[in-house]
């Protein structure tokens, strides 16, 4: 059973859905409570009596809003049987007397006014002490709810009969008008708005704008009926007029309500105000000093013509803005109807004059500053053209040494052996400085490269030697690195033991070679793939093969990996030679890249083949029809020193690959490669009988 829902202040029992967790005359300080009722025996509580929470002749029914003085119920006027909004101020507040008189001129205000557009007031009177007023009901929601950076978006939204436009943005120029004409009416009664704002717009739901809340208004024939002290703000800041914000009230005409007028079509066009801002100081600065941002740099498809009667009721002089909300609706159907508007565009050096006259001390130190530039930048350029000329033949026997140094990759890198890049060479990519004469150790960086891709490889592994030579160079060793790059693991393993001051990035089974021929290796770092220290593969086949096993290979195609790495070759040939698959029981062998065995499986071109796990994973997510016939894993490579590299230098070299975290570098060397942990050497121990067995795989 749900507890029933009591008032906090008298306990009387709450409606469902009512006010909240007080009851209404404890909300607004109306002085009387009913007398709690008993606990009910069912799960639901029954509707209070008609008469429980009366305001003079009005019954309270249900909280409709909260506003900045009072709060809005909807209540049943019980001798006309109708239903009305009834709004009272806020309870217990300190300046309970100023915003009763507030509240007082609302009503006074709005009474007089009968618009279609201008929510009526229906009666203003006391209760217990406690002024409110009672008004027309508006089924709807502020047009705050309706507002997008695309424009407003009514369900009901009417146009006029005439219009020539339709969207978003016609809406909203409707809507204003209809407005601006409300606003005219009310001038024209002497009553000025001073809140005007989406939130005080209300959408019926027939689409119709109607005008509320004059709390704020002032009545133009009289003398400050209102009292505020002299340079006292009044409004909603986001959509106040800069005079307003600056409290000169004096100067506060009809230009103020139509400058509101263009803030308010300011959120339709772009769903926010012209100014926002962190504090209630700085947005009153951004009113009263800056020039709002034009509305098609936050919605670019408004038109023109319409940011431009938008901006001057923006204007911050009230004379530039139209003479009257009158003209404002005028220009505003005329643009409705694809007629020309009498508004005209500020164009830049409009807009510079005014801020000038706003900021003559400001502008004319920018004006100073602007001539003291322009004579420096004289001096400076002059200085800048020798130097200019200088540095232009300079980067070109640059791009000359690069051009033919690329020429060279293309040319060398697929027919040799081994491709051999100086750090000069280097430079010429990485667009690094080299300083050969103060460096007091060179090394060389080697790492197998497929030989189609030299040319693209240069400018990562240039980047990765510039990045140890500056990490080296922290721990006061100075040492440039030069590259070789080799076609094949049994190039790069044939040269090992001759290698002399060498950084090798080591296949596994380069090592495993390097082992067996007693090569003084010294790792200093392991290569991770999403933090794990190897590398994952499968054989795979698709699953209309027919193939269930690795036994079932036998006459069927076959694509290895990479002939030359261990995950693509050496492993998967020593598992296909533990089921008792040989070369010579496969109807066809080809090496090719992971991504061309994928492709070729899926599509039926190949049997089976090996390919990346992490390939197979995304087809299996995806739900391609693939069948895994093993699982691949090997050690990941190892980055070794060879030869007599200084102890010194070894060690800072490896804080250096084990601090490196930039992954442009490390998928410049691999683009799986995640980072670099220390050797793990446990896991290189049973590659020897890997290899041994793969060997067997090619006898006849």
């Amino acid at each position: 059973m749900n507890a029933t829902a009591r008032c906090s202040v008298c306990g009387a029992v709450l409606q469902p859905d009512r006010l909240g967790g007080r009851c209404p005359a404890c909300l607004i300080g109306l002085g009387t409570h009913p007398a709690p009722e008993p606990e009910p025996a069912e799960a639901s509580s029954p509707p209070a009596a008609p008469g429980a929470h009366r305001v003079g002749d009005y019954v309270l029914v249900r909280q409709l809003g909260i506003g900045a003085m009072g709060i809005v119920y909807e209540a049943e006027q019980v001798s006309l049987k109708r239903k009305v909004a009834l709004k009272m101020l806020h309870p217990n507040r300190p300046d309970i007397h100023t915003l009763a008189q507030r509240l007082r001129l609302e009503a006074e205000a709005a009474a007089s006014l009968n618009h279609p557009h201008i929510v009526r007031i229906y009666e203003a009177g006391e209760h217990d002490g406690q002024p409110f007023f009672t008004m027309e009901l508006v089924e709807g929601r502020e047009l705050s709810h309706h507002l997008s950076p695309a424009g407003v978006v009514l369900p009901g939204a009417v146009l006029p009969p005439d219009a020539r436009r339709n969207g978003p943005l016609a809406v909203a120029a409707s809507v204003l008008l209809k407005i601006a004409l409300a606003v005219h009416y009310a001038h024209q009664h002497g009553i000025l708005h001073r809140d005007l704002k989406p939130g005080n717009i209300i959408i019926d739901q027939g689409g119709e704008p109607h005008l509320t809340d004059f709390g704020l208004a002032k009545l133009l024939d009289r003398d400050q009926p209102m009292k505020s002290e002299t340079g006292s703000i009044v409004g909603t800041v986001a959509f106040m007029a800069p005079e307003q914000a600056a409290g000169q009230n004096r100067r506060i005409s009809t230009a103020a309500d139509i400058y509101s007028l263009g803030a308010t079509l300011y959120a339709m066009l772009t769903g926010q105000p012209p100014f926002r801002a962190e504090t209630l100081m700085e947005a009153l600065r951004l009113v009263v000093d800056e020039e709002p941002r034009h509305p098609k740099t936050l919605n670019g498809n408004i038109d023109q013509e319409l940011a431009t009667i938008c901006l001057k009721c923006l204007e911050k002089e009230p004379a530039r803005r139209y003479a009257s909300a009158h003209a404002l609706a005028s220009d505003l159907e005329r643009w409705l109807r694809r007629q020309p508007i009498e508004a005209r565009p500020v164009r830049t050096w409009g807009r510079l004059w005014r801020w000038c006259r706003r900021e003559p001390k400001l502008a004319g130190m920018t004006a100073g500053l602007i001539l003291l530039l322009a004579v420096s930048t004289g001096l400076a350029m002059t200085l800048y053209a020798g130097e200019k000329e200088r540095r232009i033949r300079t980067e070109l026997e640059s791009a000359q040494r690069s051009k033919s140094l690329l020429a060279r990759i293309e040319r060398e890198g697929p027919v040799t052996n081994k491709l051999v890049l100086s750090a000069e060479d280097v430079s010429l990519f990485t667009r690094h400085d080299c300083h050969p004469d103060s460096t007091e150790l060179r090394l060389n960086l080697a790492s197998r490269v497929p030989s189609h891709l030299p040319h693209r490889v240069v400018p990562f592994y240039g980047n990765l030697t510039e990045y140890l030579q500056a990490a080296l160079r922290q721990q006061q060793v100075l040492v440039l690195f030069d590259l070789l790059l080799y076609g094949s693991h049994d190039d790069l393993a044939a040269d090992l033991p001759a290698a002399n001051r060498h950084i090798v990035r080591a296949d596994p089974v380069v090592y495993a070679f390097a082992r067996q021929r007693q090569v003084p290796l010294s790792p200093v770092a392991q290569e991770l793939y999403d933090g794990q220290p190897e590398l994952r593969g499968a054989i795979i086949t698709h699953v209309d093969s027919g193939i269930g096993s690795l036994q079932d290979l036998k006459q069927r195609s076959f694509a290895f990996d990479d002939a030359q790495s261990t995950l693509g070759a050496v492993v998967p040939r020593a598992v296909l030679v533990a089921a008792g698959v040989f070369a010579r029981d496969l109807a066809q062998i080809t090496n090719c890249s992971p991504d061309t065995v994928l492709s070729a499986v899926r599509t039926g071109q190949l049997d089976a083949g090996v390919v990346r796990w992490s390939d197979v994973e995304l087809m299996l997510k995806a739900g391609v029809p693939l069948r895994v016939l093993s699982e691949l894993r090997c050690p990941s490579a190892l980055w070794v020193v060879t030869g007599d590299v200084p102890s010194d230098a070894t060690a800072a070299l490896q804080d250096a690959f084990l601090a490196l975290r930039n992954p442009e570098i490390l998928s410049g060397v691999d683009c799986q490669l995640t980072g670099l942990a220390r050797p793990r050497l446990a896991d290189y121990e049973a590659l020897g009988d890997v290899i041994a067995r793969a060997r067997h795989f090619d006898r006849p």
